[in-house]
């Protein structure tokens, strides 16, 4: 006799991480940790890099800057999770992205933060992470995606700016960020950043 929980495991579309089955019609359970090492394993610009890097390092870049910047920690912790709808689907570049992918990013977005334990965030806090992710895209292309910079419009093509965060970087992580990309995906650091995400949303939810 199989149990129905064990049923409806067989059933499921995609087991994460922890181990609990995922399926955006009955929602997920799901920790920070959890969450951490699936962005963290998922690539940026959909994979056009030149260096391994990934959504849970930008998610933590972001956050990063919001902090340095005197944002507040509810505004980081929006930082930190504004791309968490991409955790079972990947990161699907923009111009690729259509209403129904932004619809079920949108469900996943919403459930998350249920399993969470978190309140939605305001309108005011999603503005708040905007420019930051704005410029976030900026320095990763100058740093792990230059292939992608001949064809960005030139107000994204900023050096000032990119010294600027990229010191910002290594304020918040003390070391060169080429580095830390590079350390993210070697075997004795595969998880670094995963527990750094899990670090960061557990100071920001207290």
């Amino acid at each position: 006799v199989v149990s129905d929980d064990a049923a409806e495991r067989k059933r499921a579309r995609m087991i994460n991480v922890n181990g609990d089955w995922c399926h955006p019609s009955k929602g997920f359970t799901i920790d920070a940790l959890t969450l951490g090492r699936h962005l963290c394993r998922i690539p940026r610009f959909g994979g056009a890099l030149s260096t391994f890097y990934t959504v849970g390092q930008h998610s933590l870049f972001v956050a990063a800057m919001m902090r340095v910047d005197g944002k507040t920690p509810r505004e980081q912790l929006a930082g930190l999770l504004h791309d968490r709808g991409e955790f079972p689907r990947g990161d699907i570049p923009t111009d690729w992205k259509t209403d129904a992918d932004r619809e079920t990013e949108s469900l996943v977005e919403r459930l998350c933060l249920k399993a969470l334990g978190l309140e939605e965030f305001t309108l005011a806090e999603r503005i708040a992470v905007k420019p930051f992710d704005r410029e976030a895209c900026v320095v990763e292309g100058n740093i792990v995606a230059p292939m992608c910079l001949e064809r960005m419009p030139e107000k994204y093509v900023n050096p000032e700016l990119v010294a600027k965060r990229i010191d910002t970087f290594r304020y918040f992580y003390q070391e060169d960020p080429a580095d830390a990309f590079m350390r993210n995906w070697t075997h004795k650091y595969k998880d670094s950043f995963s527990m750094m995400f899990a670090a960061t949303f557990d100071k920001l939810v207290r």
